[in-house]
């Protein structure tokens, strides 16, 4: 096992940069942004929140979020994201570190002006580039979704996660139980397509070993 495992905390740091986002810590200046986008229907229709989200709420969650603690185990740190060639929020990436620091889970968010152009790709990879880099203790990354987020789903998909299988009804959501996708990715397999002689500008295939009914509950994408 790492020092990291056994020193009890993984190693985070508040900033990850890549060639076209950022991941930093939250600021008081992201309210209106988060309030923004956390507002949206569209964004908010397979995540755990309510629309309209009050501005007065965001601005305690970008509080609760520059306070928190990365990589301690137990907890979930949240990254504000922006492109590196303009400041400004345009989404957040969440880390769970559980008791276990060799496996974590993520989450992410993206604002509905800025999908389309790759930045949520780029912001996931540039966070597990961190996860998996040589003497990190991370073995496993998990993700879960609704299955009908198909969006996110084939994000996940590009980037190597394998669907493992769906938990029927396990979670519920404004006032009705939902399904649960549970994706993967090891890092043996991250660290496999990521040293393949693909370009990293280009998008990676699905995986393939995808567990069917993952992509089985259909309706209106996230």
């Amino acid at each position: 096992m790492s020092e990291e495992a056994t020193a009890g905390r993984l190693h985070v740091p508040d900033v990850l940069e890549g060639p076209t986002v950022r991941l930093r810590r939250f600021r008081p200046d992201d309210a209106d942004a988060l309030a923004a986008y956390r507002s949206d229907p569209d964004t908010a229709r397979f995540q755990g929140w309510s629309t309209p989200f009050p501005l007065a709420r965001a601005r305690e969650l970008v509080d609760e979020f520059a306070a928190g603690e990365p990589g301690r185990p137990g907890t979930t740190f949240q990254y504000a994201v922006e492109r590196v060639e303009a400041a400004g929020l345009i989404g957040d990436v969440m880390l769970s570190t559980g008791d276990d620091l060799r496996l974590v889970e993520i989450g992410f968010t993206l604002a509905p002006e800025h999908r389309g152009a790759g930045h949520a790709t780029a912001a996931i990879r540039l966070l597990l580039d961190h996860l998996f880099a040589a003497g990190s203790p991370v073995h496993r990354v998990e993700a879960r979704l609704d299955p009908r987020n198909a969006r996110s789903a084939a994000l996940l998909d590009r980037l190597g996660f394998t669907c493992e299988g769906v938990l029927r009804e396990s979670y519920w959501d404004d006032g009705g139980w939902t399904d649960d996708a549970v994706y993967g990715l090891l890092g043996r397999e991250y660290t496999a397509r990521t040293t393949s002689v693909e370009p990293r500008g280009l998008a990676s295939p699905p995986s393939g070993r995808s567990d069917p009914t993952c992509h089985a509950s259909h309706g209106p994408t996230a």
